[in-house]
């Protein structure tokens, strides 16, 4: 997503008005970025303690998101989570500015799943090996970007049901995920059409704790526990 400002217009504006309106801000749709919608955006920006300038970028972004994203309670590390303050905030960024694209483009896509304990990824390896079903991923617990906050994986959410269809106008779609997420630095696993990680990072480095720069304390905490919980088990 853009920044937006005053005087700006287009379906991004749209986007946001309407976004705006789901948080009872009183802001007409008019797809232009007018006085009424700078107001709202600052009071927006207040109560998210972001500075209340009226500019909506990359922070305001994300923030809304938080505010209106279909977010699913977790409990144990085996549960999926879709929580993106785990993710480092490069990929943070990058998931939230790709999926917001989508859904302003009217594609009903969402994070089913951000970061991922390796707890949950050893299940998910076990299956169609040692346990039921398919084979449905090839990395081990810290082979996969997953565990490092690095990646995401997107679905369609239609009617509260997640769909995993890739034929038809879905296989479009899908198509669309994978120009922009790569467009937004992400790149695409042939064999997971959901899964996009960060470009340009070995498994290796991870390994090695070489990681990304300007990780915040929502991501180092969360990978340090992390490390040290899968250690001592």
């Amino acid at each position: 997503m853009n920044t937006l400002r005053k005087n700006d217009q287009g379906n991004e504006v749209l986007f946001l008005q309407m976004k705006l309106q789901l948080l009872q801000f009183e802001i007409n749709t008019s797809a232009k970025f007018d006085s009424k919608t700078e107001t709202a955006v600052k009071r927006f920006q207040s109560q998210n303690h972001l500075k209340a300038d009226g500019i909506f970028g990359k922070n305001s972004w994300i923030a809304l998101y938080l505010k209106t994203a279909y977010t699913r309670p977790a409990i144990e590390k085996t549960d999926r989570f879709n929580n993106i303050l785990h993710l480092h905030p490069t990929m943070r960024w990058a998931a939230v500015k790709t999926v917001f694209q989508l859904q302003a483009e009217g594609l009903p896509f969402r994070i089913h799943c951000a970061y991922r304990y390796p707890e949950a990824q050893e299940l998910l390896y076990a299956q169609g090996r040692t346990t039921p079903g398919s084979i449905i991923t090839h990395a081990k617990p810290w082979q996969s970007y997953h565990q490092y906050g690095l990646a995401c994986d997107f679905g369609l959410l239609v009617d509260g049901v997640w769909i995993w269809k890739n034929t038809g106008a879905e296989k479009a779609w899908w198509d669309r995920l994978h120009l922009l997420g790569n467009e937004n630095g992400l790149e695409v696993l042939s064999f997971e059409k959901p899964h996009l990680q960060l470009k340009n990072i070995a498994i290796t480095d991870l390994k090695n704790q070489i990681y990304p720069p300007n990780g915040d304390a929502s991501w180092k905490q969360n990978l340090l526990k992390s490390i040290e919980g899968w250690s001592a088990s």
